[in-house]
């Protein structure tokens, strides 16, 4: 797995006031990551696509909830993947 890009501050700034530039960016860097975590995992890849497809939706919809001081907005992608699979 690549090591996570440099998240700045701008960046975060940006996801968490809903830059619309800035979620496309996290989200092209992300969505393999949290893909391959699933498979990883030994998810069939359908269901692996069903949980990448959820954790997106499930971003975007708490996107309000995102807290900079508790990580990056990766790592916050990553805990709702982890709880979406928890709950399969």
């Amino acid at each position: 797995m690549n090591p996570e890009p440099k998240q700045t501050d701008e960046d975060t700034f940006e996801v968490v006031n809903g830059g619309a530039d800035a979620w496309r960016t996290l989200l092209t860097r992300t969505v393999p990551q949290l893909y391959g975590m699933f498979i990883k995992r030994s998810v069939h890849p359908a269901l692996a696509e069903e949980l990448t497809q959820k954790t997106v939706f499930d971003a975007i919809r708490g996107r309000t909830g995102y807290d900079p001081s508790k990580g990056s907005p990766r790592q916050w992608l990553f805990t709702i993947a982890s709880n979406n699979l928890a709950l399969e």
